[in-house]
């Protein structure tokens, strides 16, 4: 018998134990009552795993089976307001979740509030015929589809779904984001109105004529927007799009439309900025929105960082940013490998000290930055000597995060005796709502009073 938890959330990390949670529900009914949020990983799912001689088909079949038996005995003891199914075997494995599966979801609409789906290769097209939210979603305040296995599949059931989400106030949308016309997710119109839509985060290879830019246009209630945007020809934002937003996160801010979005003229009230790829040409757009901007994020090469003049420009730009509060560089070194002289394999050194130190080093003493983030899986740990007592830095700087593969560290950075060391402190809780997570969660300071 699976042991289950005091907590409002169910963790499902592994198929394998959904008998076991089934029969400790059959066992003990009141178990049913205790969980509001259902979150499935099938990034280390074992469902996969052989099996004898099930097939695919079959395991998923075996899954949804106690799944469901799940969802029906939370439904009937209170109700579900969270649901996630997410992960890496969504985009790898070519199956399809059984209709009955989807009629147990459905009986959650009335009181669910928060919905992360992810979906197998061309699973949303299998399921084009089936009806897999009938109802429409009266208290559904944040909705995350990921379709990226979709290529060229049909998505008229995601067509029907958008139509019914009103009240949602986050949209998350992840497309094939393909250039070839066949690739496309195709059946989506983009003409829904969603008059609460404050929080939207798109990826997608768009083509003018689908309606796309006209649904952005008529949603200026949006105060954060992730865009991943690719088009056939050029796209343009007008100045009177998303009038009102805060924080912004792109891939590059040189590609045409993301420019637009940073118009001095449209004086959107842009604090919180995700620039994507560092480019010289990228620093003349982030300070035109100067005055406003508090947090900065951005990602740079480990070659560019550490071999060109990226750190002097980085020390002039933020000496333009005045009320610059929390500064954040992704540095990935994992993906790079090369073939060194005697045949061996060699690849670049990993996020250190050093870099750290670098960073330090572009920021002014008259700097009002708190807060620092630098981020690569493959970083090595922050040496005891360097935490006890840290270079030179701003009287304003008050933590420093350090994110790998190991965690994401955060230290407070504390001043006695003439020393600043870096304190190990509690690490700031960035998900209160069931299952829903946003960009701008990684902020540091937007979690600290």
């Amino acid at each position: 018998m699976a042991t289950l938890s005091p907590t409002p959330v169910l963790k499902i990390s592994g198929f394998k134990r959904l008998p076991g949670i089934v029969d400790a529900f059959k066992s003990h009914s009141e178990y049913a009552s205790t969980f509001t949020s259902i979150v499935i990983d099938d990034e280390e799912n074992d469902a996969w795993e052989e099996d004898g001689k099930l097939q695919e088909t079959e395991r998923m079949a075996g899954a949804c089976e106690h799944l469901a038996a799940i969802i029906d005995m939370i439904v009937l003891r209170g109700g579900l307001e969270s649901f996630s199914w997410t992960g890496y075997e969504l985009s790898q494995s070519r199956v399809v979740r059984p209709k009955a599966f989807w009629k147990s979801l459905a009986k959650t609409v009335p009181t669910l509030k928060h919905l992360n789906l992810g979906f197998y290769v061309h699973e949303i097209h299998d399921l084009s015929k089936v009806d897999i939210f009938p109802s429409t979603f009266d208290n559904l305040e944040s909705l995350e589809l990921n379709l990226s296995g979709g290529h060229g599949d049909d998505a008229v059931q995601i067509e029907v779904m958008l139509r019914k989400i009103r009240s949602v106030k986050r949209l998350a949308l992840y497309l094939p984001t393909c250039d070839l016309e066949t690739c496309r997710i195709q059946g989506l119109s983009y003409n829904y109105h969603l008059p609460k839509l404050e929080d939207l985060s798109l990826s997608v290879y768009d083509s003018p004529s689908s309606g796309l830019m006209n649904f952005l246009a008529h949603h200026s209630s949006v105060k954060t927007l992730y865009l991943d945007l690719s088009s056939d020809e050029p796209l343009q934002f007008s100045e009177t799009t998303f009038p009102g937003l805060r924080a912004l996160h792109v891939d590059s801010l040189i590609a045409s439309p993301f420019h637009d979005l940073l118009s001095e003229s449209a004086a959107r009230p842009i604090s919180h900025l995700n620039a994507g790829s560092w480019s010289k040409e990228s620093y003349a757009e982030i300070v035109k929105i100067a005055a406003k901007l508090t947090c900065l994020e951005t990602q740079d090469s480990f070659d560019a960082w550490r071999e060109d003049d990226f750190p002097q420009q980085l020390k002039e730009m933020l000496s333009q940013l005045p009320n610059l509060q929390e500064f954040a560089l992704d540095l990935p070194t994992g993906n790079t490998s090369w073939r060194n002289e005697d045949g061996t394999w060699g690849g670049p050194r990993p996020m250190d000290v050093e870099d750290l130190t670098k960073l330090l080093s572009c920021l002014s003493f008259d700097s009002k930055i708190r807060a620092v983030r630098m981020a690569d899986a493959k970083g090595l740990e922050l040496p005891v000597e360097l935490l006890a007592d840290m270079p030179s830095i701003p009287n304003s700087l008050e933590y420093i995060r350090w994110d790998t593969d190991a965690g994401n560290l955060l230290y407070r950075l504390e001043k006695k005796e003439g020393k600043t060391a870096g304190v190990p402190c509690d690490p700031v809780r960035t998900v209160s709502k069931g299952c829903v997570r946003t960009w701008t969660d990684e902020s540091i300071l937007s979690h600290i009073a």
